[in-house]
Protein backbone atom coordinates (compact mmCIF):
# COMPACT_ATOMS: atom_id res chain seq x y z
CA UNK A 1 0.00 0.00 0.00
CA UNK A 2 1.15 3.57 -0.94
CA UNK A 3 2.41 5.33 2.75
CA UNK A 4 0.78 8.15 1.72
CA UNK A 5 -2.65 6.52 1.13
CA UNK A 6 -2.24 4.49 4.58
CA UNK A 7 -1.57 7.72 6.52
CA UNK A 8 -5.18 8.77 5.85
CA UNK A 9 -5.84 6.04 8.35
CA UNK A 10 -7.12 7.21 11.81
CA UNK A 11 -4.41 4.50 12.56
CA UNK A 12 -1.37 6.39 11.81
CA UNK A 13 -3.07 9.57 12.24
CA UNK A 14 -2.86 8.82 15.31
CA UNK A 15 0.76 7.19 15.48
CA UNK A 16 2.11 10.72 14.20
CA UNK A 17 0.63 12.20 16.95
CA UNK A 18 2.15 9.80 19.62
CA UNK A 19 5.31 10.36 18.25
CA UNK A 20 5.57 14.08 17.43
CA UNK A 21 4.46 14.25 21.44
CA UNK A 22 6.92 12.18 22.26
CA UNK A 23 9.81 13.50 20.09
CA UNK A 24 8.71 16.78 21.76
CA UNK A 25 8.60 15.67 25.27
CA UNK A 26 11.86 13.92 25.10
CA UNK A 27 13.54 16.96 23.30
CA UNK A 28 12.23 19.63 25.67
CA UNK A 29 13.46 19.69 29.58
CA UNK A 30 10.07 20.56 31.14
CA UNK A 31 11.82 23.50 33.34
CA UNK A 32 8.41 24.19 35.40
CA UNK A 33 9.14 21.01 37.84
CA UNK A 34 11.70 22.74 39.00
CA UNK A 35 9.06 24.90 40.90
CA UNK A 36 8.70 21.67 43.32
CA UNK A 37 12.08 22.35 44.28
CA UNK A 38 11.44 25.67 46.12
CA UNK A 39 9.07 25.09 49.36
CA UNK A 40 7.25 28.53 48.76
CA UNK A 41 6.37 29.44 44.73
CA UNK A 42 3.73 31.16 46.58
CA UNK A 43 6.06 33.68 47.80
CA UNK A 44 8.61 33.40 45.64
CA UNK A 45 6.24 34.53 42.51
CA UNK A 46 3.63 36.51 44.56
CA UNK A 47 2.68 38.65 41.87
CA UNK A 48 0.86 35.61 39.90
CA UNK A 49 -0.68 34.46 42.97
CA UNK A 50 -1.95 37.56 44.12
CA UNK A 51 -3.38 37.91 39.99
CA UNK A 52 -5.35 34.12 40.77
CA UNK A 53 -6.45 35.72 44.09
CA UNK A 54 -7.64 39.29 42.58
CA UNK A 55 -7.56 39.28 39.21
CA UNK A 56 -9.31 42.60 38.64
CA UNK A 57 -6.69 44.93 40.99
CA UNK A 58 -3.47 46.42 39.32
CA UNK A 59 -0.67 44.73 40.07
CA UNK A 60 1.28 47.10 41.86
CA UNK A 61 4.20 44.82 44.11
CA UNK A 62 6.18 44.33 41.05
CA UNK A 63 8.65 46.08 38.78
CA UNK A 64 7.68 47.79 35.63
CA UNK A 65 10.47 46.16 33.88
CA UNK A 66 9.48 42.32 35.31
CA UNK A 67 7.13 39.78 33.59
CA UNK A 68 4.78 40.23 36.12
CA UNK A 69 3.95 43.92 35.51
CA UNK A 70 3.23 42.69 31.92
CA UNK A 71 -0.02 40.46 33.01
CA UNK A 72 -2.83 42.82 34.09
CA UNK A 73 -4.80 41.30 31.20
CA UNK A 74 -3.78 37.98 30.90
CA UNK A 75 -6.96 36.90 32.83
CA UNK A 76 -7.27 33.04 31.59
CA UNK A 77 -4.72 31.06 33.25
CA UNK A 78 -5.43 33.03 37.09
CA UNK A 79 -8.98 32.35 36.42
CA UNK A 80 -8.27 28.48 35.84
CA UNK A 81 -6.35 28.40 38.53
CA UNK A 82 -8.96 29.78 41.00
CA UNK A 83 -11.86 27.81 39.55
CA UNK A 84 -9.53 24.01 40.10
CA UNK A 85 -8.52 25.04 43.48
CA UNK A 86 -4.41 24.29 42.56
CA UNK A 87 -3.32 27.90 43.78
CA UNK A 88 -3.90 26.08 47.54
CA UNK A 89 -2.41 23.14 47.43
CA UNK A 90 1.18 22.19 49.01
CA UNK A 91 2.41 25.88 49.32
CA UNK A 92 1.48 26.88 45.95
CA UNK A 93 3.00 24.14 44.17
CA UNK A 94 0.03 22.31 42.71
CA UNK A 95 0.77 25.29 40.10
CA UNK A 96 2.55 22.98 38.57
CA UNK A 97 -0.63 20.74 37.53
CA UNK A 98 -1.35 23.85 35.12
CA UNK A 99 2.03 23.20 33.87
CA UNK A 100 0.88 19.82 33.26
CA UNK A 101 -2.16 20.35 31.89
CA UNK A 102 -0.25 23.19 29.17
CA UNK A 103 1.69 19.99 27.90
CA UNK A 104 -1.01 17.67 27.41
CA UNK A 105 -3.14 20.22 25.56
CA UNK A 106 0.04 19.67 23.08
CA UNK A 107 -1.91 16.29 21.87
CA UNK A 108 -4.61 18.24 20.63
CA UNK A 109 -2.26 20.71 19.16
CA UNK A 110 -0.78 18.19 17.08
CA UNK A 111 -3.74 17.18 15.97
CA UNK A 112 -5.41 20.02 14.87
CA UNK A 113 -2.01 20.91 13.40
CA UNK A 114 -1.97 17.68 11.21
CA UNK A 115 -5.76 18.12 10.70
CA UNK A 116 -5.59 21.55 9.10
CA UNK A 117 -2.36 20.49 7.34
CA UNK A 118 -3.92 17.49 5.43
CA UNK A 119 -7.33 19.49 4.68
CA UNK A 120 -4.90 21.36 2.33
CA UNK A 121 -2.85 18.83 0.95
CA UNK A 122 -2.26 14.89 2.01
CA UNK A 123 -1.66 13.08 4.51
CA UNK A 124 2.66 12.59 4.08
CA UNK A 125 3.00 16.11 3.51
CA UNK A 126 0.94 16.85 6.62
CA UNK A 127 3.20 14.68 8.28
CA UNK A 128 6.23 15.94 7.18
CA UNK A 129 4.96 19.68 7.67
CA UNK A 130 3.78 18.66 11.59
CA UNK A 131 7.16 16.68 12.71
CA UNK A 132 8.91 20.01 10.94
CA UNK A 133 7.08 22.14 13.95
CA UNK A 134 7.90 19.62 16.33
CA UNK A 135 11.33 21.17 16.16
CA UNK A 136 10.40 24.53 16.55
CA UNK A 137 9.61 26.71 19.45
CA UNK A 138 5.98 27.43 19.63
CA UNK A 139 5.56 23.65 19.60
CA UNK A 140 8.16 23.17 22.54
CA UNK A 141 6.48 25.61 24.61
CA UNK A 142 3.92 23.37 25.40
CA UNK A 143 6.68 22.41 27.54
CA UNK A 144 9.49 24.74 28.09
CA UNK A 145 7.99 27.34 30.52
CA UNK A 146 9.05 28.18 33.92
CA UNK A 147 8.31 31.65 34.23
CA UNK A 148 4.48 31.44 34.01
CA UNK A 149 4.43 32.48 30.62
CA UNK A 150 1.82 29.93 29.87
CA UNK A 151 2.56 30.63 25.68
CA UNK A 152 0.98 27.11 25.36
CA UNK A 153 -2.44 27.42 26.15
CA UNK A 154 -2.98 30.77 24.16
CA UNK A 155 -1.22 28.49 20.86
CA UNK A 156 -3.65 25.64 21.41
CA UNK A 157 -6.62 28.43 21.48
CA UNK A 158 -5.02 29.86 18.76
CA UNK A 159 -4.49 26.22 16.62
CA UNK A 160 -8.28 25.52 17.11
CA UNK A 161 -9.27 28.60 15.94
CA UNK A 162 -7.33 27.95 12.99
CA UNK A 163 -8.59 24.48 13.07
CA UNK A 164 -12.72 24.97 13.31
CA UNK A 165 -14.52 26.79 10.64
CA UNK A 166 -17.81 27.97 12.13
CA UNK A 167 -18.16 31.80 12.92
CA UNK A 168 -19.08 31.26 16.75
CA UNK A 169 -16.10 28.33 17.20
CA UNK A 170 -13.00 30.48 15.80
CA UNK A 171 -14.64 33.86 17.85
CA UNK A 172 -14.50 32.23 21.45
CA UNK A 173 -11.20 30.31 20.85
CA UNK A 174 -9.19 33.45 19.74
CA UNK A 175 -11.23 35.60 22.34
CA UNK A 176 -9.97 32.57 24.43
CA UNK A 177 -6.15 33.29 23.11
CA UNK A 178 -6.04 37.06 23.65
CA UNK A 179 -7.37 36.64 27.32
CA UNK A 180 -4.19 34.14 27.76
CA UNK A 181 -1.81 36.40 25.81
CA UNK A 182 -2.25 39.48 24.31
CA UNK A 183 0.54 38.58 21.64
CA UNK A 184 -2.30 36.87 20.30
CA UNK A 185 -4.59 40.11 19.46
CA UNK A 186 -1.23 40.88 16.87
CA UNK A 187 -1.83 37.24 15.22
CA UNK A 188 -5.34 38.30 14.63
CA UNK A 189 -4.73 39.59 10.95
CA UNK A 190 -2.93 36.42 10.07
CA UNK A 191 -5.79 34.47 11.63
CA UNK A 192 -8.04 36.24 9.26
CA UNK A 193 -5.93 35.41 5.88
CA UNK A 194 -5.71 32.30 6.71
CA UNK A 195 -9.64 31.77 6.78
CA UNK A 196 -9.69 34.78 3.91
CA UNK A 197 -7.88 32.07 1.73
CA UNK A 198 -9.18 28.61 3.33
CA UNK A 199 -13.04 30.31 2.08
CA UNK A 200 -11.68 29.91 -1.22
CA UNK A 201 -9.46 26.89 -1.02
CA UNK A 202 -6.26 29.06 -1.30
CA UNK A 203 -6.91 30.15 -4.58
CA UNK A 204 -5.17 33.61 -4.75
CA UNK A 205 -7.15 34.10 -7.85
CA UNK A 206 -10.73 33.84 -6.04
CA UNK A 207 -9.86 35.81 -2.97
CA UNK A 208 -12.64 38.41 -2.42
CA UNK A 209 -12.36 41.21 0.12
CA UNK A 210 -15.53 42.15 0.57
CA UNK A 211 -18.00 40.98 3.23
CA UNK A 212 -21.25 39.70 1.69
CA UNK A 213 -24.21 37.49 3.44
CA UNK A 214 -22.33 34.21 3.21
CA UNK A 215 -18.70 35.43 4.07
CA UNK A 216 -20.45 36.93 7.27
CA UNK A 217 -20.86 33.67 8.82
CA UNK A 218 -17.51 32.06 7.65
CA UNK A 219 -14.75 31.61 9.99
CA UNK A 220 -13.05 35.31 8.75
CA UNK A 221 -15.80 36.85 10.33
CA UNK A 222 -15.49 35.28 13.49
CA UNK A 223 -11.57 36.34 14.08
CA UNK A 224 -13.32 40.53 13.56
CA UNK A 225 -15.75 39.27 16.31
CA UNK A 226 -13.11 38.42 18.06
CA UNK A 227 -10.50 40.55 17.83
CA UNK A 228 -13.38 43.58 18.47
CA UNK A 229 -14.89 41.82 21.22
CA UNK A 230 -11.47 41.54 23.42
CA UNK A 231 -10.96 45.49 22.46
CA UNK A 232 -14.12 46.76 24.04
CA UNK A 233 -14.19 44.71 27.40
CA UNK A 234 -10.09 45.60 27.61
CA UNK A 235 -10.94 49.16 27.47
CA UNK A 236 -14.07 48.63 29.67
CA UNK A 237 -12.79 47.09 32.41
CA UNK A 238 -9.11 49.18 32.36
CA UNK A 239 -11.18 52.27 32.63
CA UNK A 240 -13.61 50.95 35.06
CA UNK A 241 -10.95 48.80 37.18
CA UNK A 242 -7.65 51.44 36.73
CA UNK A 243 -6.08 48.73 34.93
CA UNK A 244 -2.99 49.36 32.05
CA UNK A 245 0.04 47.34 31.10
CA UNK A 246 3.20 49.16 32.02
CA UNK A 247 4.82 50.97 28.78
CA UNK A 248 8.16 52.95 28.09
CA UNK A 249 11.91 51.75 27.96
CA UNK A 250 11.96 51.50 31.69
CA UNK A 251 9.18 48.70 31.08
CA UNK A 252 10.84 46.89 28.65
CA UNK A 253 8.01 47.48 26.07
CA UNK A 254 9.22 50.34 23.70
CA UNK A 255 9.28 51.01 19.64
CA UNK A 256 12.40 52.88 20.51
CA UNK A 257 14.10 49.64 21.54
CA UNK A 258 13.26 47.93 17.66
CA UNK A 259 16.94 49.52 15.87
CA UNK A 260 18.63 48.54 18.36
CA UNK A 261 17.20 45.12 18.85
CA UNK A 262 17.49 44.60 14.96
CA UNK A 263 20.76 45.48 14.64
CA UNK A 264 22.52 43.38 17.66
CA UNK A 265 19.51 40.74 17.77
CA UNK A 266 18.18 39.95 14.57
CA UNK A 267 19.21 36.30 14.88
CA UNK A 268 15.81 36.40 17.05
CA UNK A 269 14.25 36.17 13.67
CA UNK A 270 16.31 33.08 12.17
CA UNK A 271 15.18 31.58 15.73
CA UNK A 272 11.65 31.56 16.29
CA UNK A 273 11.23 29.48 12.88
CA UNK A 274 13.74 28.11 12.21
CA UNK A 275 13.87 25.83 8.85
CA UNK A 276 9.89 26.32 8.44
CA UNK A 277 11.42 29.95 7.10
CA UNK A 278 12.01 28.00 3.98
CA UNK A 279 8.31 27.92 3.04
CA UNK A 280 8.48 32.03 2.13
CA UNK A 281 10.68 31.69 -0.71
CA UNK A 282 9.38 29.05 -1.99
CA UNK A 283 5.67 30.64 -2.19
CA UNK A 284 7.00 34.12 -3.78
CA UNK A 285 8.83 31.32 -6.52
CA UNK A 286 5.94 29.24 -7.16
CA UNK A 287 3.65 32.97 -6.98
CA UNK A 288 5.94 33.46 -10.46
CA UNK A 289 4.73 30.94 -12.06
CA UNK A 290 1.33 31.69 -12.06
CA UNK A 291 -0.48 34.74 -13.26
CA UNK A 292 -1.35 36.82 -10.63
CA UNK A 293 -4.02 39.51 -10.95
CA UNK A 294 -3.63 42.91 -8.62
CA UNK A 295 -6.05 41.07 -5.88
CA UNK A 296 -3.64 38.04 -5.52
CA UNK A 297 -0.63 40.15 -5.04
CA UNK A 298 -2.78 42.59 -2.51
CA UNK A 299 -3.50 39.13 -0.58
CA UNK A 300 0.77 37.72 -0.68
CA UNK A 301 1.64 42.21 0.28
CA UNK A 302 -0.94 41.38 3.22
CA UNK A 303 0.65 38.51 4.40
CA UNK A 304 4.18 40.51 4.09
CA UNK A 305 3.02 43.47 5.85
CA UNK A 306 1.58 40.79 8.64
CA UNK A 307 4.68 39.41 9.30
CA UNK A 308 6.69 42.49 9.48
CA UNK A 309 4.18 44.05 11.88
CA UNK A 310 4.51 40.91 14.05
CA UNK A 311 8.61 41.03 13.82
CA UNK A 312 8.55 44.81 14.91
CA UNK A 313 5.96 43.98 17.57
CA UNK A 314 8.69 41.49 18.51
CA UNK A 315 11.66 43.73 18.59
CA UNK A 316 9.90 46.37 20.67
CA UNK A 317 10.15 44.13 23.69
CA UNK A 318 13.33 41.84 25.05
CA UNK A 319 11.38 38.37 24.91
CA UNK A 320 12.11 38.54 20.85
CA UNK A 321 11.01 34.35 19.94
CA UNK A 322 8.84 33.87 22.14
CA UNK A 323 6.82 37.04 20.95
CA UNK A 324 7.65 36.46 17.01
CA UNK A 325 6.17 32.68 17.90
CA UNK A 326 2.67 33.93 17.94
CA UNK A 327 3.45 34.30 13.74
CA UNK A 328 3.10 30.41 13.35
CA UNK A 329 -0.54 31.00 11.66
CA UNK A 330 1.32 32.16 8.99
CA UNK A 331 3.65 29.50 8.54
CA UNK A 332 0.36 27.20 7.72
CA UNK A 333 -0.53 29.92 5.23
CA UNK A 334 2.62 29.67 3.54
CA UNK A 335 2.33 25.67 3.99
CA UNK A 336 -1.20 25.89 2.18
CA UNK A 337 0.36 27.77 -0.82
CA UNK A 338 3.48 26.12 -1.45
CA UNK A 339 1.51 22.98 -1.72
CA UNK A 340 -1.33 24.39 -3.87
CA UNK A 341 1.14 25.95 -6.38
CA UNK A 342 4.28 23.79 -6.08
CA UNK A 343 5.35 20.96 -8.12
CA UNK A 344 6.83 17.15 -7.16
CA UNK A 345 9.91 19.19 -5.66
CA UNK A 346 7.68 19.87 -2.70
CA UNK A 347 8.07 16.90 -0.89
CA UNK A 348 11.95 17.16 -0.94
CA UNK A 349 11.42 20.84 0.15
CA UNK A 350 9.49 19.66 3.00
CA UNK A 351 11.87 16.84 4.09
CA UNK A 352 14.91 19.32 4.03
CA UNK A 353 12.90 22.21 6.65
CA UNK A 354 12.05 18.99 8.37
CA UNK A 355 15.37 18.16 9.21
CA UNK A 356 16.46 21.52 9.70
CA UNK A 357 14.41 21.84 12.61
CA UNK A 358 14.66 18.57 13.99
CA UNK A 359 18.40 17.65 13.74
CA UNK A 360 19.53 21.63 14.67
CA UNK A 361 19.29 22.68 18.34
CA UNK A 362 16.19 24.72 19.60
CA UNK A 363 17.21 28.03 20.73
CA UNK A 364 15.37 31.52 21.97
CA UNK A 365 16.39 34.83 22.69
CA UNK A 366 15.48 36.96 25.81
CA UNK A 367 18.66 39.31 25.62
CA UNK A 368 20.92 36.71 24.49
CA UNK A 369 20.87 33.40 22.84
CA UNK A 370 19.43 30.84 25.04
CA UNK A 371 19.57 26.74 25.09
CA UNK A 372 16.64 24.81 25.10
CA UNK A 373 17.97 21.58 26.82
CA UNK A 374 16.84 18.00 26.11
CA UNK A 375 14.61 15.63 28.68
CA UNK A 376 17.47 13.07 28.36
CA UNK A 377 20.04 15.22 29.14
CA UNK A 378 18.50 16.64 32.02
CA UNK A 379 19.01 13.70 34.01
CA UNK A 380 20.71 15.27 37.21
CA UNK A 381 18.16 17.87 37.39
CA UNK A 382 14.53 15.20 37.09
CA UNK A 383 16.27 12.90 40.18
CA UNK A 384 16.80 16.45 42.10
CA UNK A 385 13.02 16.99 41.78
CA UNK A 386 11.63 13.27 41.86
CA UNK A 387 13.30 13.04 45.36
CA UNK A 388 11.51 16.07 46.37
CA UNK A 389 8.37 14.27 45.25
CA UNK A 390 8.92 11.23 47.03
CA UNK A 391 9.81 12.90 50.11
CA UNK A 392 6.61 14.97 49.37
CA UNK A 393 4.76 12.10 48.97
CA UNK A 394 5.65 10.10 52.11
CA UNK A 395 5.19 13.56 54.47
CA UNK A 396 8.62 14.34 55.01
Amino acid sequence: MNFSVSLTKRSNHCLVLVLVFIFVALSTYPKYLEILLDPHPDITHKYFFDKINTPLEPTVAVGKETHGSKITFRMLVPLLAKVTGVVSMNQGRGIVLLYIFQSLLLLPFIWALWSIAKRHSNALLASIFTFACAGVYFVKAFFWDYDFWFDGYAFFFMIMGLWTRSRMGVGIFLSLACWTDERAVIALPGIFLFHLLQEHDFDLGKVSWGINSKQWQAGSSGVLLAGGGYALVRLAIGAYFNLSTPTGPEAGVDWGMIPYQLQHRSVGILLAFEGLWLLWPLTFYYAKRIALEKASMLILVSIISTLILQILVSYSVYDITRSLSYAFPLFIIMYALVVRYGGKEVKIALWIMAACTLFVPTKFLIFFVRDIPLTIQSIPELKQIAKVILLSVNGY
